[in-house]
C-alpha cells in the first residue's frame, strides 16, 4: 500500500509522453509481443531517473500522505471506523489511479476512431505530374522491420552481424550504401504510410502523419503502367498495420502468410518466415510481368520483438560473440541477464535478415533482365536499452536505418547513369529520411517527375517523428534550412535534435563509459567523452567513485562505428608523468583512427606539467589538445553571494591566470556555470574553450567560434 503513491506517479509520468502512435501495439496484438513490450518497462526502473521526475514523485507521495493525515487528524477515530478508513485509503488511491488512467483510456478510444479518418486523407486524388520513359526495368523493394543501422556490421557495429552485405560492400562496384538515412517515425504504420505517400501541400509537414492530406505512391505508379506486387510476412490488419489495409490498398497481387491473423497475431506452425515465403517471387511477379515496369515489394517481419520468433531455427541457435565485454561494460546499469539475451536475440535477428537479403539478391542476380534491388528498414529499435522502438522512450537508434541499393549486372549495363547518380548521391554523405522513398521509387523506375532532383539535393529535410501527445506535439527537424519560423503555437522541437544527424564534432557525448554509450554518441554527433583512469599499463574508462568494470581504453575505442573518431579524454589520476606518457601512448597506437583529440587533466595536474614534460611534447606533436579543468567547486563559491566567496573569486581567477600562461596547456574546460567567470578574464580568449552541462537551448545562446568541443547534457539510460 505506502508504494502505491509512487506507482502511481510513475504511470503519471510516463503518460505525459505517451500518444497515440505509441499505442500502436494495444489493438489485435499477439500476447508474446505484448509481453515483449512490457518487460521493456523494466530498464525505466535502473535508469538514472531525472531530477524533475523525483520531485514529481516526492510531492505526488507527500501529497497523497499528508491530505489522508489531516483528515484522520481532525477525525475521530474509533475501533469501530476502522474499516472506514482503511476503506477510504483505497478508494483514495483508485481514485488517483483513475485519474491518471483517463488520459490512456481517451487516447485508445481516439484510436480506434481514427481508422476511417486517415483512409479518407490517403485517398486523395493523384494531382502529380509526372513522364514515364520506356525503359524496362524492375525494382525489388525489400521493407525490413526495427532494424537500426547502428548496430549493423555493415554500417561498423562491432559485431559481424551482416557477413552477406558487409561482403557486397567490400567487393561490389554496383552496391550501395547511403549512411545517414532516417525513418520518419518509430512505429511502422506512421513511418511507411509517409514513405509510400507524396504530400499534397508542405505546409502539413508538421502534422502527424494520420492528420495530412496525401496521395499513395502505389495509386500514382499503377497511373503510370507499373506493374506492382506484395508480399508479405506482416499482418493484414490491426492499428499497426495501416501501411497493408491503407498504404498498399489498391496492390492487386498480394500473398500473405496462410494464417493472415489479427493484426500481427500469428500461429507459429503455420507461420512462415521471410525467406521461405519470398523464394521464388521475383521470377514469379517481376519475370513473368507484361509491364516494361514492375515494382515488387518484399515486406518483412523479422527483427521485431519477440527478437528470436521471426527467423529460422538455425539462427535462433547461431553463436553472438560480444567478447571482450561484460554485460556491464556493454549496457551498463541496464546489465542484466534479460537485456542480454535480447540484444544477443536481436542480433541473431540481424543476421537472419542479412541472410534473408542474400537469398532476394541471389533471385535478382538470376534474372535475365534488369532488376534493382533495394533495402531500408521501416524504423531502428533501440535493443540496447530495452525499450524496442517505443516514440514515448525515444533514443537516436529508433529512427537511424540501412539504405542500400543493388543493381544487377544487366541494371548496371544498361542504366549506368541511374548506377552513377545514385553512387554521387550516397558519398555526398548528406541526410536523408524516408520521405524521399516515393521520388527515389519512381526515379528508380523510369516515372520521371520534375521535383525529384530537388527533393534528393536541396537539404530541406520535413520533420520526422512528428508525434502528438496531451501536452504537445512534438518532432525533430534536422533541415539545413530553417523551416520553424511559421510553426503554429504549441508546436514544440525533440530534445535530441542536437545529435539527429549533426555529426558535428563540436558536439561530444557524455560519459560514454560503456560500449553502448560510445556506439550511440560516436554513431549520433561523431565524438565521445569518457573518464579514464591509468593502472600500471593500463588504461581504464570509468568515472571513480564508480565500480572500475576494468574496460579498457583500446578496446573502447576498436569498436568506433566511424573510420575517424573524435574523443574528450577526461583524466582523473594522470598527476604523474609516467601515467601521462601511458596514456600519450594508447593514443598515438589509435592514431590512424581518431579525429580530433582533447586530453583533459585536473586542476591537481595543472602545476606537475610544464614546458619541461615529454608527454605533453608527445601528445602536442601528435596534433592531441590538452586542456586544463577548472575547478567547478571554486568557481561556484566565487559566484555564491555568501561567505568566502571573495576569497574563492582570488584563488580561482588567480588559478586561471597561471593555467593561461603555460603554454603546454592548448584549452580550458569548464562547467557552463562558470561561463559568466572565464568571460571576465580577457586574457582566456588566448586558449580555446571547452564547456559541458548544457541544453538545447544553451548551445544556441553560444558563440561557437570560441569553442573546440561542447557536451549537451544527456538522459542515456546506459550510464554506468
Amino acid at each position: 500500500m505506502f508504494s502505491f503513491p509512487s506507482s502511481v506517479c510513475f504511470l503519471l509520468a510516463f503518460l505525459y509522453n505517451v500518444g497515440t502512435d505509441s499505442l500502436a501495439e494495444a489493438q489485435n496484438f499477439e500476447w508474446k509481443e505484448a509481453f515483449f513490450y512490457w518487460t521493456t518497462f523494466y530498464p525505466v526502473f535502473v535508469e538514472n531517473i531525472h531530477v524533475l521526475f523525483v520531485v514529481t514523485v516526492l510531492i505526488c507521495a507527500c501529497g497523497i500522505f499528508v491530505g489522508q493525515g489531516i483528515f484522520i487528524k481532525f477525525s475521530l477515530i474509533t475501533r469501530d471506523n476502522e474499516k472506514f478508513f482503511r476503506t477510504f485509503y483505497v478508494l483514495n488511491g483508485w481514485s488517483i489511479l483513475c485519474l491518471c488512467l483517463f488520459q490512456f483510456i481517451q487516447l485508445t478510444v481516439r484510436s480506434f476512431e481514427e481508422y476511417d479518418i486517415v483512409e479518407k486523407n490517403f485517398s486523395t486524388p493523384i494531382k502529380m505530374t509526372a513522364t514515364a520513359d520506356n525503359k524496362k526495368i524492375g525494382l525489388v523493394t525489400y521493407i525490413g522491420e526495427s532494424t537500426s543501422r547502428m548496430t549493423m556490421g555493415t554500417y561498423g557495429f562491432f559485431v559481424p552481424n551482416t557477413p552477406f552485405l558487409s561482403g557486397l560492400k567490400e567487393n561490389s562496384d554496383r552496391y550501395i550504401q547511403f549512411n545517414k538515412f532516417y525513418s520518419v517515425h518509430t512505429h511502422t504504420s506512421p513511418s511507411l504510410l509517409e514513405a509510400f505517400s507524396f504530400p499534397v501541400s508542405q505546409d502539413e509537414s508538421y502534422k502527424p502523419i494520420y492528420e495530412q492530406q496525401r496521395m499513395r505512391l502505389i495509386d500514382f505508379l499503377q497511373k503510370n503502367d507499373v506493374d506492382v506486387s506484395l508480399v508479405s510476412t506482416q499482418g493484414t490488419s490491426g492499428r499497426h498495420n495501416y501501411i497493408s489495409s491503407i498504404g498498399f490498398k489498391n496492390v492487386q497481387k498480394r500473398i500473405f502468410n496462410e494464417d493472415q491473423g489479427i493484426g500481427n497475431h500469428v500461429v507459429d506452425q503455420n507461420y512462415q518466415v521471410d525467406d521461405v515465403l519470398f523464394q521464388g517471387r521475383v521470377q514469379q511477379f517481376l519475370g513473368q510481368s507484361e509491364s516494361n515496369k514492375s515494382l515488387l515489394l518484399l515486406h518483412s517481419y523479422a527483427g521485431h520483438g519477440v527478437y528470436q520468433k521471426y527467423i529460422s531455427q538455425r539462427f535462433k541457435e547461431k553463436t553472438i560473440d560480444l567478447s571482450p565485454f561484460s554485460r556491464e561494460m556493454l549496457l551498463g546499469k541496464l546489465a542484466n541477464v534479460s537485456l542480454w539475451a535480447q540484444f544477443t536475440n536481436y542480433n541473431r535477428a540481424i543476421e537472419y535478415v542479412d541472410y534473408s537479403i542474400s537469398t532476394v539478391i541471389d533471385q535478382v542476380d538470376a534474372m535475365d533482365e534488369p532488376i534493382i534491388f533495394m533495402y531500408f528498414s521501416d524504423h531502428g529499435d533501440a535493443a540496447l536499452t530495452g525499450r524496442a522502438h517505443d516514440s514515448s522512450r525515444l533514443m537516436y537508434e529508433m529512427s537511424t536505418i540501412p539504405f542500400v541499393l543493388y543493381f544487377n549486372k544487366l541494371a548496371a549495363e544498361e542504366y549506368p547513369e541511374l548506377l552513377v547518380k545514385y553512387k554521387n548521391l550516397a558519398q555526398a554523405n548528406d541526410i536523408h529520411s524516408l520521405a524521399e522513398l516515393p521520388y527515389i521509387i519512381s526515379d528508380l523506375l523510369g516515372v520521371n517527375i520534375p521535383q525529384t532532383e530537388r527533393v534528393l539535393n536541396d537539404g530541406i529535410i520535413p520533420p520526422i517523428v512528428v508525434r502528438k501527445t496531451a501536452q504537445k506535439t512534438s518532432y525533430i527537424d534536422f533541415s539545413k534550412i530553417d523551416m520553424k519560423q511559421s510553426l503554429p503555437s504549441g508546436y514544440k522541437e525533440d530534445v535530441l535534435t542536437h545529435l539527429y544527424g549533426t555529426e558535428d564534432r563540436h558536439f561530444c557525448y557524455h560519459r560514454s563509459g560503456t560500449v553502448a554509450r560510445f556506439v550511440r554518441g560516436v554513431t549520433a554527433s561523431g565524438c565521445a567523452e569518457f573518464d579514464v583512469m591509468v593502472d600500471g599499463d593500463r588504461v581504464e574508462v570509468y568515472h571513480p567513485p564508480a565500480k572500475n568494470l576494468h574496460l579498457k581504453l583500446d578496446d573502447l575505442l576498436s569498436v568506433s562505428p566511424q573510420s575517424k573518431t573524435s574523443i574528450w579524454v577526461d583524466t582523473k589520476n594522470i598527476t604523474t608523468e609516467t601515467r601521462c606518457q601511458t596514456l600519450a601512448a594508447q593514443l598515438t597506437a589509435k592514431a590512424d583512427k581518431l579525429a580530433t583529440v582533447l586530453v583533459e587533466f585536473s586542476p591537481d595536474a595543472f602545476d606537475v606539467f610544464d614546458e619541461t614534460s615529454s608527454c605533453m611534447q608527445q601528445l602536442e606533436e601528435g596534433g592531441y589538445f590538452r586542456s586544463s579543468y577548472l575547478p567547478t567547486g571554486l568557481g561556484l563559491t566565487c559566484l555564491a553571494d555568501q561567505e568566502g566567496a571573495e576569497t574563492a573569486c582570488s584563488k580561482f581567477k588567480g588559478h586561471l591566470k597561471t593555467v593561461l600562461a603555460k603554454s603546454v596547456f592548448s584549452d580550458i574546460s569548464f562547467d557552463l556555470r562558470l561561463l559568466p567567470l572565464v568571460e571576465a578574464i580577457p586574457e582566456a580568449s588566448q586558449k580555446m574553450w571547452n564547456i559541458w552541462n548544457l541544453d538545447e537551448q544553451d548551445v544556441k545562446k553560444l558563440d561557437l567560434t570560441k569553442f573546440r568541443m561542447i557536451i549537451p547534457r544527456n538522459q542515456d539510460p546506459n550510464y554506468h
